[in-house]
Protein backbone atom coordinates (compact mmCIF):
# COMPACT_ATOMS: atom_id res chain seq x y z
CA UNK A 1 0.00 0.00 0.00
CA UNK A 2 3.19 2.50 0.75
CA UNK A 3 4.26 2.12 -2.77
CA UNK A 4 0.24 2.72 -4.30
CA UNK A 5 0.57 5.89 -6.57
CA UNK A 6 -2.38 8.41 -6.50
CA UNK A 7 -2.94 7.28 -10.48
CA UNK A 8 -3.37 3.71 -9.59
CA UNK A 9 -6.12 4.10 -6.87
CA UNK A 10 -8.95 3.47 -9.33
CA UNK A 11 -7.26 0.97 -10.23
CA UNK A 12 -7.10 -0.95 -6.92
CA UNK A 13 -10.27 0.41 -5.30
CA UNK A 14 -12.67 -1.84 -4.95
CA UNK A 15 -14.75 -0.77 -1.94
CA UNK A 16 -17.53 0.46 -4.38
CA UNK A 17 -18.01 -3.04 -6.02
CA UNK A 18 -20.72 -3.68 -3.29
CA UNK A 19 -22.89 -1.46 -4.56
CA UNK A 20 -23.46 -3.52 -7.59
CA UNK A 21 -25.50 -6.23 -5.87
CA UNK A 22 -27.19 -3.85 -3.38
CA UNK A 23 -31.06 -3.21 -5.04
CA UNK A 24 -31.49 0.67 -5.62
CA UNK A 25 -27.96 2.06 -6.21
CA UNK A 26 -26.45 3.66 -9.23
CA UNK A 27 -24.15 0.91 -9.84
CA UNK A 28 -26.98 -1.72 -9.23
CA UNK A 29 -28.56 -0.06 -12.36
CA UNK A 30 -25.91 -0.06 -14.18
CA UNK A 31 -25.58 -3.45 -13.78
CA UNK A 32 -28.95 -4.28 -14.57
CA UNK A 33 -28.39 -1.65 -17.93
CA UNK A 34 -25.80 -3.82 -19.05
CA UNK A 35 -27.34 -7.19 -18.56
CA UNK A 36 -30.87 -6.10 -20.31
CA UNK A 37 -28.57 -4.47 -23.26
CA UNK A 38 -26.72 -7.74 -23.28
CA UNK A 39 -30.39 -10.01 -23.90
CA UNK A 40 -31.37 -7.21 -26.52
CA UNK A 41 -28.31 -7.94 -28.34
CA UNK A 42 -28.51 -11.57 -27.40
CA UNK A 43 -32.32 -12.14 -29.01
CA UNK A 44 -33.74 -8.80 -30.23
CA UNK A 45 -36.70 -6.90 -29.36
CA UNK A 46 -38.62 -8.77 -26.85
CA UNK A 47 -41.70 -10.43 -27.81
CA UNK A 48 -44.03 -8.60 -24.89
CA UNK A 49 -44.23 -6.26 -22.32
CA UNK A 50 -46.44 -7.21 -19.47
CA UNK A 51 -46.80 -5.43 -16.21
CA UNK A 52 -48.04 -7.15 -13.39
CA UNK A 53 -49.22 -6.16 -10.74
CA UNK A 54 -49.90 -7.26 -6.50
CA UNK A 55 -53.03 -8.32 -5.78
CA UNK A 56 -52.34 -9.07 -2.02
CA UNK A 57 -55.68 -8.26 -1.09
CA UNK A 58 -57.56 -11.22 -2.82
CA UNK A 59 -54.59 -13.85 -1.89
CA UNK A 60 -56.45 -15.87 0.31
CA UNK A 61 -53.11 -17.55 0.92
CA UNK A 62 -50.82 -14.33 1.84
CA UNK A 63 -53.66 -13.01 4.27
CA UNK A 64 -53.68 -16.29 6.41
CA UNK A 65 -50.08 -16.54 6.30
CA UNK A 66 -49.69 -13.10 7.69
CA UNK A 67 -52.74 -13.44 10.33
CA UNK A 68 -50.60 -17.03 11.34
CA UNK A 69 -47.47 -15.22 11.91
CA UNK A 70 -49.55 -11.82 13.88
CA UNK A 71 -51.27 -14.30 15.96
CA UNK A 72 -48.96 -17.14 16.36
CA UNK A 73 -51.94 -19.43 15.84
CA UNK A 74 -53.54 -21.83 12.98
CA UNK A 75 -56.30 -19.90 10.76
CA UNK A 76 -58.57 -21.85 8.29
CA UNK A 77 -59.73 -20.06 4.96
CA UNK A 78 -63.13 -19.54 5.95
CA UNK A 79 -61.76 -17.25 8.69
CA UNK A 80 -59.17 -15.59 6.68
CA UNK A 81 -62.61 -14.43 4.23
CA UNK A 82 -64.40 -13.39 7.08
CA UNK A 83 -61.91 -10.34 7.04
CA UNK A 84 -63.51 -6.71 6.44
CA UNK A 85 -61.88 -5.04 3.61
CA UNK A 86 -59.98 -3.19 6.44
CA UNK A 87 -59.03 -5.67 8.66
CA UNK A 88 -57.16 -6.64 5.29
CA UNK A 89 -55.53 -3.44 4.49
CA UNK A 90 -54.49 -3.07 8.42
CA UNK A 91 -52.55 -6.95 8.27
CA UNK A 92 -51.25 -5.95 4.68
CA UNK A 93 -50.04 -2.74 5.53
CA UNK A 94 -48.90 -3.64 8.69
CA UNK A 95 -46.67 -6.45 7.12
CA UNK A 96 -45.29 -5.41 4.17
CA UNK A 97 -42.10 -7.70 4.62
CA UNK A 98 -44.10 -10.53 4.38
CA UNK A 99 -46.62 -9.65 1.58
CA UNK A 100 -43.57 -8.26 -0.45
CA UNK A 101 -41.60 -11.30 -0.05
CA UNK A 102 -44.70 -13.75 -0.96
CA UNK A 103 -44.85 -11.45 -4.27
CA UNK A 104 -41.40 -11.77 -5.29
CA UNK A 105 -42.02 -15.86 -5.05
CA UNK A 106 -44.93 -15.81 -7.16
CA UNK A 107 -43.63 -14.09 -9.42
CA UNK A 108 -40.50 -16.42 -9.63
CA UNK A 109 -42.85 -19.23 -9.55
CA UNK A 110 -44.96 -17.60 -12.43
CA UNK A 111 -41.64 -16.68 -14.94
CA UNK A 112 -40.46 -20.46 -14.12
CA UNK A 113 -44.16 -21.77 -15.37
CA UNK A 114 -44.07 -19.52 -18.29
CA UNK A 115 -40.71 -21.03 -19.63
CA UNK A 116 -42.85 -24.46 -19.79
CA UNK A 117 -44.60 -25.83 -23.10
CA UNK A 118 -48.23 -25.24 -23.15
CA UNK A 119 -48.25 -22.19 -20.44
CA UNK A 120 -50.27 -20.47 -22.81
CA UNK A 121 -52.65 -23.11 -23.86
CA UNK A 122 -52.44 -26.52 -25.64
CA UNK A 123 -52.87 -24.64 -29.36
CA UNK A 124 -50.15 -22.11 -28.96
CA UNK A 125 -46.69 -23.11 -30.02
CA UNK A 126 -44.67 -20.75 -28.25
CA UNK A 127 -43.48 -20.24 -24.86
CA UNK A 128 -41.13 -17.78 -22.70
CA UNK A 129 -37.39 -18.80 -23.88
CA UNK A 130 -36.04 -15.72 -22.25
CA UNK A 131 -37.43 -12.93 -19.76
CA UNK A 132 -35.99 -9.45 -17.86
CA UNK A 133 -38.05 -8.05 -14.99
CA UNK A 134 -37.80 -5.12 -13.05
CA UNK A 135 -39.30 -4.45 -9.45
CA UNK A 136 -41.23 -1.49 -8.58
CA UNK A 137 -43.21 -0.49 -5.77
CA UNK A 138 -46.33 1.90 -6.09
CA UNK A 139 -47.14 4.62 -4.02
CA UNK A 140 -49.33 2.56 -1.47
CA UNK A 141 -45.84 0.25 -1.10
CA UNK A 142 -47.15 -2.67 -3.26
CA UNK A 143 -44.62 -4.15 -5.76
CA UNK A 144 -45.19 -4.48 -9.13
CA UNK A 145 -42.96 -6.01 -12.06
CA UNK A 146 -42.23 -4.35 -15.25
CA UNK A 147 -41.43 -7.77 -17.69
CA UNK A 148 -40.02 -7.92 -21.40
CA UNK A 149 -41.17 -11.69 -22.60
CA UNK A 150 -39.26 -13.19 -25.75
CA UNK A 151 -41.09 -16.12 -27.07
CA UNK A 152 -39.91 -18.85 -28.98
CA UNK A 153 -41.33 -21.99 -30.43
CA UNK A 154 -40.31 -25.83 -30.50
CA UNK A 155 -37.86 -25.04 -33.12
CA UNK A 156 -36.62 -22.10 -31.51
CA UNK A 157 -38.50 -19.76 -34.03
CA UNK A 158 -39.23 -16.36 -32.13
CA UNK A 159 -42.57 -15.12 -32.29
CA UNK A 160 -44.72 -12.83 -34.42
CA UNK A 161 -44.48 -9.31 -33.18
CA UNK A 162 -46.02 -6.26 -34.59
CA UNK A 163 -43.17 -5.68 -36.93
CA UNK A 164 -42.56 -8.85 -38.39
CA UNK A 165 -46.02 -10.85 -38.48
CA UNK A 166 -47.59 -10.75 -41.73
CA UNK A 167 -51.32 -9.42 -41.63
CA UNK A 168 -52.69 -11.83 -43.82
CA UNK A 169 -51.65 -14.58 -42.26
CA UNK A 170 -54.45 -16.10 -39.86
CA UNK A 171 -52.34 -18.35 -38.14
CA UNK A 172 -50.25 -16.21 -36.47
CA UNK A 173 -53.34 -13.67 -35.72
CA UNK A 174 -54.23 -17.07 -33.44
CA UNK A 175 -51.60 -17.34 -31.74
CA UNK A 176 -51.32 -14.08 -30.40
CA UNK A 177 -54.95 -14.28 -29.16
CA UNK A 178 -53.65 -17.54 -27.34
CA UNK A 179 -50.58 -15.60 -25.85
CA UNK A 180 -52.79 -12.61 -24.72
CA UNK A 181 -55.28 -15.36 -23.00
CA UNK A 182 -52.67 -16.53 -21.50
CA UNK A 183 -50.93 -13.56 -19.90
CA UNK A 184 -54.65 -12.71 -18.75
CA UNK A 185 -54.18 -16.25 -17.07
CA UNK A 186 -51.55 -14.66 -14.60
CA UNK A 187 -54.90 -12.78 -13.04
CA UNK A 188 -56.14 -15.51 -11.73
CA UNK A 189 -53.06 -17.06 -10.68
Amino acid sequence: IKNLKPEDLSRYNRSYEVFKTMRGTSMYYEEAKKNVMAILRQNGSPSLFVTLSCAEYSWEGLLKEIMETVYNKQFTLEEVQQLTPQEKNKLISENVIQSTLHFQKRIEKELKLMTKANFFGDDCVFRVSSYYYRVEFQQRGAPHIHTLLWLQDSDGKSAPTFWTADSEDEGCERQEEKIFEGVGYLSEF
